[in-house]
């Protein structure tokens, strides 16, 4: 601040310089105040002028700023829908990604398949031309085949006649169960042949005073067994229409020597073929049955007992029984009732039952035990019923002959 100074006239000239000096520093300090406050009011109007030009800029920016921050928004919002849009088309495009890595998937392993299916292909027309070379060559064998065939069923039918022919004779020459009926009136003859022609057959011969009936059972079945049929038929009506000690013993003793010697087993050892036989001679007048066997039995059933006479363990034919002795005679009182049985091996040897097992005797003579009360022709309907009962299904396994006589 200036000082103010009041001159006083009784001052003295040191008073008056000092106070000159004071006025001075004042003029000065004034000076200096004026400048600055010149200086200040210039710089003012510089500031002011800037002021203005700054917030003229700064009204210019922030309406520039304004349409900036307009645009912008604009742009943001524009922005905003090409990034949804942008999203959505990056969307639709990893879920094409995802279908071509799956569509590529697919294709490759359709690749592969095709590769596999173009190398089954190859593999199977091969085949097909394999099978197809295969067939031709079938065919002509079938062609072939079939001409054999034909000539087959001609041979067939042609064996079928010969042995139909066969049958014929065998059954002409061969006794019947009416023949046997006729000698014996309470009689019958279960008789099963496995094939058309059999190698089972019974043997009728009557004399003045006695009657034979035997069951025989011949090696084999069929054709051979038909043969060995009527050669033994026929040596035994030699042997018994030429014997003058007649039993059945002494009958097998001599079908034994001619079945050796008319099938030359004496030169011929491996031939063995022969005969089992069960052989009775009934004397009428003396009610007397006589029987012997070779590998057969006789059954009796009297008053409800069963008693089995046994035949020799060896049979007609073969020359392994060489020094042998004579075939036994069993003799046998008849009383009235009493039942007599016979068989070959048919029977007893056939398969069957639940267990699939053989008959055996002890079955056949279970079943003529318990149907003994019946008449004659019962039991054979008894007999034929449980025979078809055991064996059902299974293939009978040989020629069946069984015969019986009550008295």
């Amino acid at each position: 601040m200036i000082k103010q100074t009041s001159i006083d006239k009784d001052m003295s000239i040191s008073q008056l310089k000092s106070e000159l000096d004071v006025m001075r520093i004042n003029m000065d300090e004034l000076k200096q105040t004026n400048y600055h406050l010149i200086s200040a009011t210039w710089r003012e109007r510089e500031l002011r002028t800037k002021l203005n030009a700054l917030l003229e800029k700064g009204w210019d920016y922030k309406k520039h700023m304004s349409e900036e921050n307009s645009t912008a928004k604009n742009t943001l919002s524009l922005l905003k829908q090409e990034n949804e849009k942008l999203s959505q088309e990056l969307e639709a495009i990893t879920i094409m990604l995802a279908e071509l890595e799956t569509t590529n998937s697919h294709l490759i392993s359709a690749t592969w398949r095709e590769r596999e299916l173009k190398q089954e292909l190859h593999k199977t027309i091969e085949e097909l031309s394999l099978s197809k070379k295969t067939i031709e060559n079938q065919n002509d064998r079938i062609e072939e085949g079939i001409n054999i065939q034909k000539l087959i069923e001609a041979q067939k039918n042609k064996i079928e006649e010969s042995i139909n022919y066969a049958e014929r004779i065998q059954k002409s020459i061969l006794p019947n169960e009416q023949d046997i009926c006729d000698l014996f009136s309470d009689s019958f003859m279960f008789f099963v042949p496995r094939d058309k022609v059999s190698g089972d057959f019974p043997w009728l011969h009557k004399t003045d005073k006695y009657t034979f009936i035997s069951v025989v059972d011949c090696t084999g079945h069929g054709v051979p067994g038909a043969f060995m049929s009527l050669i033994g038929h026929f040596l035994l009506n030699g042997i018994a229409c030429n014997v003058s000690n007649v039993s059945p013993g002494n009958v097998l003793d001599m079908l034994h020597e001619a079945i050796v010697k008319t099938l030359k087993q004496e030169t011929n050892p491996e031939s063995r073929d022969g005969m089992d036989v069960g052989m009775c001679m009934i004397d009428n007048e003396h009610k007397k049955l006589y029987f012997a066997g070779a590998h057969r039995s006789l059954i009796l059933i009297r008053n409800n007992e069963l008693i089995e006479f046994k035949g020799d363990k060896r049979p007609i034919g073969g020359t392994q029984y060489r020094n042998v002795s004579p075939f036994v005679n069993h003799e046998i009182n008849i009383e009235e009732g009493d039942t007599f049985y016979t068989f070959s091996d048919g029977l007893p040897d056939q398969f069957g039952g639940k267990d699939f097992k053989k008959l055996m005797n002890s079955g056949v003579k279970r079943i003529l035990e318990e149907n003994n009360h019946k008449n004659m022709s019962e039991i054979k309907e008894q007999l034929s019923a449980e025979f078809n009962e055991w064996k059902k299904d299974v293939k009978q396994i040989d020629d069946i002959l069984l015969l019986g006589i009550r008295f």
